[in-house]
């Protein structure tokens, strides 16, 4: 165009024109819900449809745009309202409430969106997390979702981030059979205080499944309080492959679920991929009768599909007994995680491993499936003893991300996952580590130097570094050993991280102090043949 005055804007043919269009109206990546992207709608700076929105303006500059925009219905399929910006922001980062003419406003361009939309399936964002102080802006937000609630025939994905009341319009349609759904996320982010009229009581959102299963929904994700009633003769969804549930501790009305209904939704919905599920309640999990469904395996196993399993537990650990009936072959990623060190503590009971009872579920899961396919492996606040520790890490070879509970951090697991250059068959355990990752590391169970020699001794450019021979734990022989052995994958990162209760606080602080200014771990950072991370004290 500079070198050309006679061309402008007006002159870009009409494909040109819409690809353009589709950078400035900018659509979050929906379709995979499992996807870390930056993309994705919880991740997103949103902002809510507005006057000055990029479908409105680009429809408003002249008679070739508009013609363009009301002609490509895609880009009035994607609809944001209630309160911009990310749908997952701490506490810290809320915004106020928006008052009843923004939300007025928003309602009057949604029938717009709907309309231009010209019968797509709709993509609804809706954030209003936050309750309005006053009545006249709280019957102008159940009105915005009420506006949505009746486009629920459309709906193909929702993320909703709301109060209770507000969530139980929305989530109470989930299930419809008229609705073609494919993904949804919800997450109740409080109870609501205030009814808006006496005639509308106020509702814990519970979702109820139909008896017959959707085969539209692909992924859901539930956080915040959010209930899933869940019942024998009932499937969520034929092609179901990622299932989410996070209950925070109680502090609801509601009943939250159980292992008992995870076990329910494991052995309904077949095609599960993906499932994590973090409970609060104590309920304690029964083991299902025989005839209660089709088990697909001998000695009533079930076996599953999943590539990711996490569960957890903010009470009790019964997630144990559950572990140990199911089967994973294509298994790539394991994390489970308890509180039995905090609870432990606040019993008034000391931290004697060698009285503590073996908790054996994991062993016998991991076992289960020998020829695994396992590359990520977390195991925090549940139980294990050191030899079921061992005895995880060495049916599980493929692992190259480990993340471990530092009070199952012991001298004798460090020695075994210190490699042995030249070492028999069986003897180097976890040869695929990249990634080791330790929660809550003390003095107390395991000593720097120890701690250092092993991710010494899994450095590749080892070889290169200067031979200390002064420290016992290195060498004269590092050098030959390494030629004649290629040695494990290299070590990228070695991250001692904080834990969240108050155990063993002086040792853990000790361990991270010594073992960043340790200078075998500093001449390897600063050669780039590692990557450590040390959380900050009290941070």
């Amino acid at each position: 165009m500079s070198t050309n005055s006679s061309l402008n804007l007006s002159t870009f043919p009409p494909d040109a024109l819409l690809c353009i269009f589709s950078y400035v109206c900018v659509r979050p990546e929906f379709n995979n819900i499992e996807d870390d992207s930056d993309r994705r709608p919880a991740a997103m700076k949103l902002d809510c449809i507005s006057a000055t929105s990029p479908e409105i303006v680009l429809s408003s500059v002249c008679s070739l745009w508009r013609e363009l925009m009301l002609s490509t219905p895609t880009f009035w399929t994607v609809i944001r309202v209630g309160t911009p910006g990310s749908i997952c922001d701490v506490d810290e980062g809320f915004e106020p409430a928006p008052n009843a003419k923004t939300l007025f406003k928003q309602k009057e361009l949604l029938d717009l969106w709907v309309k231009r939309s010209n019968g797509l399936p709709l993509s609804f964002v809706v954030r209003l997390e936050r309750e309005a102080g006053n009545l006249k802006d709280r019957i102008a937000a159940s009105t915005l979702v009420k506006a949505v609630q009746r486009q629920f025939e459309r709906w193909e994905f929702l993320y909703a981030r709301c109060h209770a009341f507000l969530m139980s319009m929305l989530s109470s349609l989930v299930f419809s059979h008229r609705s073609s759904l494919r993904q949804v996320d919800l997450t109740q982010t409080g109870p609501t205080h205030h009814p808006i009229l006496s005639i509308w009581p106020i509702l814990d959102p519970v979702l109820t499944p139909n008896r017959v299963a959707s085969t539209a929904l692909a992924a859901i994700k539930l956080r915040g309080g959010l209930v899933l009633e869940m019942a024998s003769n009932r499937s969520i969804g034929t092609n179901l492959t990622c299932f989410t549930y996070h209950q925070p501790p109680p502090h609801l009305e509601s009943s939250p679920m159980t292992f008992n209904d995870a076990f329910l939704i494991l052995a309904s919905c077949k095609s599960l991929s993906s499932f994590d599920f973090v409970a609060s309640n104590n309920v304690l999990f029964i083991n299902p009768t025989p005839d209660s469904l089709d088990w697909g395996t001998k000695g009533h196993v079930l076996l599953l599909g999943l590539k990711h399993l996490s569960l957890s537990s903010t009470r009790n650990l019964e997630f144990g007994p559950l572990l140990s009936i199911l089967a994973a072959p294509d298994l790539e990623e394991l994390s489970l995680a308890g509180p039995f060190y905090s609870e432990l503590m606040a019993e008034g009971n000391s931290m004697n491993f060698d009285s503590r009872k073996d908790w054996n579920h994991v062993e016998t899961f991991l076992k289960r499936t020998p020829a695994s396919k396992l590359v990520k492996l977390y195991l925090e606040g549940i139980p294990l003893s050191v030899e079921s520790v061992e005895e995880a890490l060495r049916v599980s070879p493929l692992v190259e991300d480990f993340k471990l509970d530092g009070r199952m951090l012991d001298s004798h697991v460090v020695s075994r996952l210190t490699w042995i250059p030249g070492g028999e068959k069986g003897v180097n355990l976890l040869p695929k580590l990249k990634y080791f990752i330790v929660v809550g590391c003390s003095t107390t169970y395991v000593s720097v130097a120890e701690l250092v020699h092993m991710v010494y001794s899994r450095a590749r450019y080892a070889s290169l570094l200067p031979i200390v021979k002064d420290d016992n734990w290195v060498y004269d022989e590092q050098y030959r050993l390494w030629e004649e052995d290629n040695g494990p994958e290299t070590i990228q990162m070695a991250y001692i991280a904080d834990t969240n209760d108050d155990l063993d606080t002086r040792g853990s602080e000790k361990m991270q102090q010594l073992f960043f200014g340790n200078p075998i771990i500093q001449h390897l950072i600063n050669e780039e043949c590692l990557g450590v991370c040390v959380d900050a004290i009290n941070s």
